[in-house]
């Protein structure tokens, strides 16, 4: 098996390498082709008006221009137009007068679709057709159309108001009327405007027999002002290409990468034509002229890849990458992702070793967070254990001695509130308790205190961030309260140093954590000392319920997660401060 797919991959390697240098070939060609036709593209005239093109352009222009001089030009319109201009008729019967003479100059002129006369004087609207036009006049020609018009003037396409629906270009002649009809320079010295609406098919045939084999070309016909006034080809209405185009008018020939414009082909009076050529549209049509031999060797070269490739991705660089995640998830710590690989090659096999080494690792954790469960639980008992024995035989001793000289009402408040002291210590094996049963446990600490030695203690407990509910390891407090009592107060010695002993307990939450303040009027401590101690650094044993809270905190929360710091004004505020974790549940906190 190992064999068969070591010769399958060298197979791949070869047949892939086939496939790379024919597609390099294949490139190459196409490369030399398209400089080969962008020459000769380069090299040509562009649109080609012989002798006998502008022969007919120029024929069917003048017989525009005398059909006009014809219909026009005669004294009966002089009189029919001088009428209309003074108001000498109506409406109607101008209507009726030049309506024979739009019509016949249409008849005479098959390029034309329509023809209107446009009254400047009085805004009316005059056609060939006895329907009138139903659109107001103003919107024949816009303000920028007028500003436009100077003498025989072209405009850009539009639709015919009647027979409406139809696009044609607009051809506009100013007429003024003097001692005979004449042609104006401005719409502002004329009288009335001739608007002929010209098929834009006549101009399209009118290209396509200039050049029949402009294969690539699309044809703009613009203004000696530069004004578009129609495109014809395939890139008609791309915006980049009218953009291109105008940037680049007048001059008689630019050439870039993509396309070749030229604008020194004048076909009429005050009309001339923008050839633009598509260098890529021009290859594509070269291309389909050899034929489907070069495309289909392409076309299965570039199949030939995409299989070869596909192939090497599903047999190898998947399952590389399949590899690779499975890894990764190990890296992460994450060891029960299991790598799904088929063990029907090299990489499965490998897949399978690293899926039996995750298990493995996984087993070993197991057992070792067990142990380490195990042996945590056992030290946090007897750091637990050591805190209460001492309290527990004194505190007992004192009411076995009320009973005996018959103070049992002391003895009774002291039982009350060791119970409560012990319910709250035991909390049933957890770890964890409410802040506020750890407000009883001290309350009940306090109180059998004041019992025993017969000296009232003003506590006093503070909930600023509203907490109660939230949890901490159980008697966590006890110890910092009593080194208060014992060493702060002397309250155990004959004569207390202080007559008022006061204790202050503040929980805050900051953040993430809660904050938890002991502050004493006590008789202080030496702040370095008392680190030391509580870090066991002297190998002393006293202060032992420091020491050991401050190990359980450790233990409980972990290294670094909770903290310990004291500051010491002596009969003014000794504070104790410990820091940890908030936590609403009984979770426990180290990972």
């Amino acid at each position: 098996m190992n064999k068969q797919t070591t010769i399958n991959q060298k197979l791949q390697y070869l047949f892939l390498s086939i496939a790379s240098y024919l597609a390099v070939m294949m490139l190459v060609i196409t490369v030399l082709s398209y400089v080969v036709v962008m020459r000769k593209a380069a090299r040509e005239e562009g649109l080609e008006l012989n002798d006998k093109n502008r022969s007919i352009i120029n024929l069917n222009f003048d017989t525009l221009y005398t059909s006009f001089l014809y219909e026009f030009g005669t004294e009966k319109f002089l009189y029919n137009f001088m009428n209309m201009i003074q108001e000498k008729v109506s409406i109607d019967q101008s209507t009726y007068s030049f309506q024979n003479e739009l019509s016949a100059f249409c008849q005479r002129n098959p390029m034309l679709v329509s023809a209107v006369i446009l009254d400047l004087h009085h805004n009316h609207c005059y056609s060939r057709y006895t329907d009138r036009i139903r659109v107001p006049a103003e919107s024949l020609l816009t303000q920028n159309d007028l500003d436009m018009i100077d003498g025989i003037t072209w405009l850009p396409s539009r639709k015919v108001p009647l027979p409406y629906g139809q696009d044609a270009l607009c051809l506009v002649l100013p007429l003024v009327c003097e001692t005979y009809l004449k042609i104006a320079k401005t719409p502002e010295s004329a009288d009335a405007l001739l608007i002929a609406y010209v098929k834009e098919s006549h101009f399209e045939n009118l290209i396509s027999s200039a050049n029949e084999s402009a294969i690539g070309h699309t044809f703009f016909l613009y203004t000696d002002k530069g004004q578009l006034i129609k495109g014809i080809g395939p890139a008609a209405d791309k915006k980049a290409v009218v953009d291109k185009v105008r940037i680049h008018l007048g001059i008689e020939k630019y050439e870039d990468f993509m396309s070749i414009v030229r604008t020194n082909h004048i076909i009429t009076r005050k009309l001339y034509v923008v050839d633009y050529t598509d260098k890529v549209q021009k290859f594509l049509s070269f291309l389909g002229s050899i034929g489907l031999v070069y495309f289909g060797t392409l076309i299965t070269v570039c199949i030939m890849i995409v299989v070869s490739n596909h192939f090497m991705k599903k047999n190898i660089s998947d399952p590389i990458n399949t590899l690779l995640e499975g890894v990764d998830y190990i890296k992460k710590g994450d060891f029960t992702h299991k790598i799904a690989l088929p063990d029907d090659d090299e990489l499965g096999i490998l897949a399978t070793q690293i899926n039996d080494m995750s298990y493995k690792i996984t087993q070993q954790m197991k057992a070792i967070r067990e142990k380490e469960e195990i042996q945590y639980q056992t030290e946090l008992k007897l750091l637990t254990e050591q805190l209460n024995p001492h309290f527990l035989y004194n505190t007992l001793e004192y009411i076995r001695q009320g009973i005996i000289s018959s103070s049992t009402e002391k003895a009774d408040i002291a039982i009350t509130h060791l119970s409560k002291y012990l319910r709250t210590a035991l909390a049933h094996g957890q770890d964890m308790v409410p802040i506020s049963n750890e407000i009883k446990h001290i309350i009940s600490y306090v109180k059998i205190m004041e019992c025993r030695f017969d000296h009232i203690i003003d506590l006093k407990i503070s909930d600023k961030s509203g907490i109660s509910e939230s949890y901490i390891l159980k008697t966590m407090l006890q110890p910092i309260v009593e080194n208060a009592i014992k060493h702060g107060f002397s309250i155990d010695s004959s004569i207390p140093s202080i007559h008022a002993p006061t204790i202050e307990i503040t929980f805050t939450r900051i953040g993430d954590d809660v904050c938890i303040t002991v502050t004493d009027n006590g008789c202080g401590f030496d702040v370095e000392a008392v680190k030391r101690l509580m870090y066991r650094l002297d190998g002393r044993e006293e202060h032992i319920g420091l020491a050991n809270t401050y190990a359980r905190m450790q233990k409980f929360y972990g290294k670094g997660k909770a903290a310990i710091s004291f500051a010491s004004i002596p009969f003014y505020a000794n504070t104790v401060t410990l820091q940890v974790p908030y936590r609403t549940s009984k979770e426990k906190v180290t990972s």
